[in-house]
Parts: C-alpha cells; sequence; structure tokens
C-alpha cells in the first residue's frame, strides 16, 4: 500500500534565512539596510552585490598596473560569511571620490587617460549637472582595447585567486555589462544634456557599443552576465539616444552560461514611464524587445537595486511582473524601521525569486513520488542536485540523485517519480542487521561547491524495510 508524504511547508517569513540568490541581498556595504525577514530580526544577506570604481583596480600611470586589495577586501568578506558575490566596475561615477587630474576627477586609469590625451580625439572634461569629470572618447581604440583587457584580467583573477580554500569564480553569482556611461549604466546624465552635446567623435558609435557588450561576453565567458536597462533605450531619452540594433544585439547574445539577465537600479518607482518604455512597453527593434526582454526571467536572472525615492508602493507588485530575484538592501531613500516604506520593502523581497517546495507525495515500496512546486515568482538558476537518503539517525546509509532538476523551474508543480535503484537490504549499501530496521526518508538539496555548505532538508517520512 502506497504510504502518503504531507510535507509541512516552511513559513515565508523565516525561509529567508536560509535562501540563497533570492531577495534582498546585501548592497554596496550598506549600514542602513531594512530587517528581514521581520522587523527586528536583523539582516544578514546571503548574497552581496558591490559597484567598483575602475581607477581603485586599475593604479597604473604609465601602463596598467592591478592593486587588488579593494576587490579582494569585498570577496573576501563575502566569502566569510558564506555569501555569493554579484560586481560592476565603473568607469564614470560622478560625484564619488576620484583621482583629481589638472582639477578634474579621473574615474579610470591614469595611465589611459594619458593615452587618450594623445589621440586626435582626446578624452574632455564636462562640467554637466555640477559634474567636473574626465570623460572618455568612448570610441578611442585604446579605451575599448583597454576595457577588453580589464574584463580578461578580472576574470583571470576570479579564476586564479581564493581565499579560506574558496576559489573567487566559485561564489559569483552575476557580473554588469558596464563600461559606458555615468556609473556604468549606459546613459549620460551628468555629462551631457543631450547625445549631441558630446565633442564631435566623442558619442559612442553602435560599433561601440558592441564592443563593450563583447567585451564582457568573451572577457567572462563562464560567469552570468546582466545588462543594464538603458541598453534598451533605442532612441527613446535624450540623454541616452542608443539605436535599437543594440539593444537586441545585446539581448540575444549569450556566453558559455546562457544569454543575459538584466539590472534594472530603481525598483520601487512608479513614477518615472521611462522604466515602462524601456521594459514592457519597448516595441522598438526587430524584434521587438520586450519581446525579449518581459520572458528574459526563464533562463536568466532579473537583478538590481531599489530608488531612493520611491516609497515602493508598488514594489510587491513589480516582483511577480517581472519576475525579480535579488536587489539591493540599501539606497532605499529613507530610514528603515517599522514604517510602510518599510513593509512594502520586505513584501517585495519575501516574493521575489524561486521558492520551491514539496507539497506531497508517497512512498509505495522502491517507488518513490513527490509533488514539486515553485511558489515564487522566478525560477532557481543553479546547478543544485535533489538527492534522496535513507538515514539511521545523522548516518546516511543510502541515497541516490532525484530525477528533478531544480535548475530553472518555473513557477509551477511537477511530478517526479524516483525509484531506489538499490533497497537498503543490499550489503553495498548497509550491512545485513539493518534489515528490518526503519530509516528515515530525507532529501538534500545540494548546493554547488561554491559555498561549501549543504542545505540539509528535515526527514520527510520514516519507512520500515
Amino acid at each position: 500500500m502506497p504510504t502518503s508524504i504531507n510535507p509541512t511547508q516552511i513559513p515565508s517569513s523565516t525561509e529567508l534565512s536560509y535562501t540563497p540568490g533570492r531577495g534582498a541581498e546585501q548592497w554596496n556595504q550598506w549600514t542602513l539596510p531594512v530587517d528581514i525577514p521581520v522587523q527586528g530580526g536583523g539582516f544578514t544577506g546571503v548574497d552581496a552585490y558591490y559597484r567598483f570604481q575602475w581607477y581603485l583596480l586599475d593604479t597604473g600611470t604609465t601602463s596598467s598596473s592591478y592593486n587588488w586589495s579593494v576587490f579582494d577586501t569585498q570577496i573576501n568578506d563575502a566569502i566569510s560569511k558564506g555569501q555569493k558575490f554579484s560586481f560592476g566596475i565603473m568607469p564614470l561615477c560622478p560625484g564619488c571620490g576620484a583621482n583629481s587630474i589638472a582639477g578634474h576627477d579621473l574615474h579610470y586609469p591614469v595611465w589611459l587617460h594619458n593615452l587618450m590625451q594623445g589621440e586626435a580625439t582626446p578624452d574632455w572634461v564636462t562640467t554637466n549637472s555640477g559634474s567636473n569629470d574626465w570623460i572618455p572618447n568612448w570610441n578611442s581604440n585604446n579605451y575599448l582595447t583597454a576595457i577588453e583587457q580589464l574584463c580578461i584580467d578580472v576574470n583571470n583573477h576570479l579564476n586564479n585567486t581564493s581565499f579560506n580554500g574558496i576559489v573567487y569564480a566559485s561564489i559569483i553569482n552575476a557580473i554588469d555589462i558596464r563600461g559606458f556611461g555615468s556609473f556604468g549604466e549606459w546613459h549620460s546624465a551628468f555629462i551631457v544634456n543631450t547625445m549631441a552635446d558630446y565633442p564631435t567623435g566623442t558619442a559612442p558609435t553602435i560599433a561601440t557599443y558592441k564592443r563593450i557588450v563583447d567585451a564582457h561576453k568573451n572577457g567572462f565567458p563562464n560567469f552570468q552576465l546582466q545588462l543594464m536597462i538603458a541598453i534598451f533605450d533605442g532612441n527613446y531619452l535624450l540623454n541616452t539616444m542608443i539605436d535599437p540594433t543594440v539593444g537586441v544585439y545585446a539581448l540575444q547574445s549569450s556566453n558559455n552560461v546562457g544569454l543575459f539577465g538584466w539590472r534594472r537600479d530603481s525598483w520601487g518607482d512608479t513614477i518615472d514611464t521611462y522604466l515602462d518604455a524601456y521594459l514592457e512597453n519597448n516595441t522598438r527593434g526587430v524584434p521587438a524587445m520586450n519581446t525579449l526582454i518581459m520572458p528574459r526571467y526563464k533562463v536568466a536572472p532579473i537583478t538590481g537595486e531599489p530608488n531612493n525615492q520611491a516609497t515602493y508602493t508598488g514594489f510587491p507588485a513589480q516582483v511577480p511582473f517581472y519576475g525579480l530575484s535579488r536587489f539591493g538592501n540599501g539606497n532605499n531613500g529613507f530610514t528603515p524601521g517599522a514604517n510602510t516604506p518599510s513593509d512594502n520593502f520586505r513584501a517585495a523581497s519575501l516574493a521575489a525569486g524561486y521558492r520551491i517546495t514539496i507539497t506531497s507525495g508517497s512512498i509505495n515500496g522502491k517507488i518513490l513520488t513527490l509533488n514539486w512546486s515553485n511558489l515564487g515568482n522566478a525560477p532557481n538558476y543553479e546547478n543544485w542536485v535533489a538527492t534522496i537518503q535513507l538515514r539511521t539517525g545523522s548516518t546516511v546509509v543510502y541515497q541516490q540523485v532525484s530525477s528533478f532538476n531544480p535548475k530553472l523551474f518555473l513557477p509551477g508543480t511537477t511530478t517526479t517519480t524516483d525509484t531506489l535503484t538499490a533497497a537498503p537490504r543490499s550489503s553495498a549499501i548497509a550491512p545485513a542487521t539493518h534489515i528490518g530496521a526503519t530509516y528515515a526518508l530525507a532529501l538534500s538539496v545540494l548546493l554547488p561547491d561554491i559555498l561549501k555548505n549543504n542545505h540539509i532538508l528535515p526527514p520527510l517520512h520514516a519507512i520500515g524495510v
């Protein structure tokens, strides 16, 4: 006779204490995060994100020379906390700290500035919107070659550096495709009012945009990449005006991991209609970009950070609409606490990403049937392994990989049937003295070796053999 399995669901109010790749993440070491999952409970993110300024990584004056201390400090902190890590590198950060060259702020390496100063069309200074920044000639071959080499060098550093026995590459969630614009966000706010205001020959061409995308695609072949949504502009905003062929090109590009995700740095904003025009209403390009943007969550993560002027009233509804997985717990524009913005922020975090669970099942001899459900709003993007175990106490006497694959399991329900290929009676699995014993049936969902930490589900059921 089949025996029913009826697991108890973990309350959503507590599950964020151990679920990676979903919800709010540690953002740029922000010191006033919203308490999650509940007010007063503090916040310990299982994912971290950081944006680096290029000049802090490459400190060379006559040629490229890396000082990895700033980068390593952040990623080592993530490893110490058992976190995954995402990052981007900004070529320009108006209003941030920078090198001062001839009285103006320089956010990219000094050696690169010196090279461009010797070109027929050199880098230049903007004072737009109170800025005082050196701006690259984005089309400079020296600049583009430097971006390409930067991606290669950072990729090599990730693959060849470790901390506490953990290789950096193994904890990376995603890497931003930046390399152009203010904050590397693919727009020219704080640089010019309109793209026509760029000095002759310095506004990016279509070929330049594509080369920056390719620099990341080729430089980081085995990491999940994510696009800044301004690349979807399609000649829409005067200070961006990126041809729609560029957005389509980026959305159709891929590396060994697959298609690129996208990052929106204004979650919770319900006033700026240009965001809708960039995303769900974006019919520019061939094919129309919204047909590529909106279903992207099915194969690649949607991430970002909150808008710092929002009350976040519409934030929880944005999560399922776009398939949002992760966003920064910072830049929130209010003092976190027992207030409506905090409640909305928490609700968005609890709704974000996957929520994979077993709703019911049965066991009949060696046949195990489980009904898996994703109660969340996006899939998991990692190569996790669901493993069936039989235990006596804490000792695993038998295990096998389930036919259920958690990766890219979309919201919905699926039923899997596994046949235990060797009963515990087998001497190869357990000694004969175990015959007649009662075993606890459990599932172990193994994270990649990345975190060196398995999340073990409690026993589902006890069976006799």
